[in-house]
């Protein structure tokens, strides 16, 4: 360096200006208010968000559990519902049966009962008229024994009405008292003598519808009876 008088500075010479050395700091992150303010809302970093979702995901779990739950239930009180349908259907069916069963059993017994009510009737009026036939028979003197007999001959090969049958036996010597026994307890069926006779006359003759049944009027049976012989006999 030389002097102001020109002379020659000794062994020294001045260092070159040096530049002042600035600090590098972390570059700062400018940000918009509104996304700082989202930033700030959302807890400030991923940290925040992935607790955001685990109680989301923990809410979605519960209101899932939850719904399970409930349909578990309704299927339970369903299933309670069906259950206690059946057992009311199967006591209601159960109890039909029985008293169908009852009824029945009391129709049954009812019928036997009055079966056997009809049949002890039956038996008991047959045991009766038997006796009375037994006290008829006994108390019937020998006229009326004969006359009965001689009336059951005839109607065994021929038909008669019952007048006619009378006049018959009486022709044959019996009382009238004794005729009218007979034939009152000979049980002929008197529709069923005027069939016959009606057919007895067909079988050898030719008559006309009202000329038959004057016939047999003639013979002693009735107009009612006669008028059945005819129809039976076909005419």
């Amino acid at each position: 360096m030389s002097s102001a008088n020109g002379g020659d500075m000794i062994g020294t010479s001045e260092a070159p200006p040096q530049k002042s050395k600035k600090k590098r700091r972390g570059r700062s992150l400018l940000l918009p208010v509104g996304a700082l303010g989202a930033f700030i809302l959302t807890g400030c970093g991923p940290a925040a968000s992935t607790s955001s979702s685990s109680s989301a995901a923990a809410a979605s779990a519960s209101h899932l559990a939850a719904e399970n739950s409930a349909i578990a239930a309704q299927s339970s009180a369903v299933a309670k519902l069906s259950a206690d349908a059946a057992a009311s259907s199967a006591a209601a069916e159960s109890s039909a049966q029985a008293a169908q069963a009852a009824a029945e059993s009391s129709a049954a017994a009812a019928a036997e009962s009055s079966a056997q009510a009809v049949q002890a009737a039956a038996e008991s009026s047959a045991a009766a008229a038997s006796a009375s036939e037994a006290a008829a028979l006994a108390a019937q003197t020998a006229g009326q024994q004969n006359a009965l007999g001689k009336a059951q001959d005839y109607l065994g090969y021929t038909s008669f009405s019952r007048t006619g049958l009378i006049k018959q036996l009486e022709y044959e010597g019996f009382s009238n008292a004794d005729a009218t026994y007979a034939v009152d307890n000979v049980n002929a069926d008197w529709n069923e003598q005027a069939a016959l006779k009606a057919k007895d006359y067909l079988g050898y003759t030719h008559f006309s519808h009202s000329g038959l049944v004057q016939q047999l009027e003639y013979d002693g049976f009735t107009p009612a009876q006669a008028a059945y012989g005819v129809h039976a006999a076909g005419l």
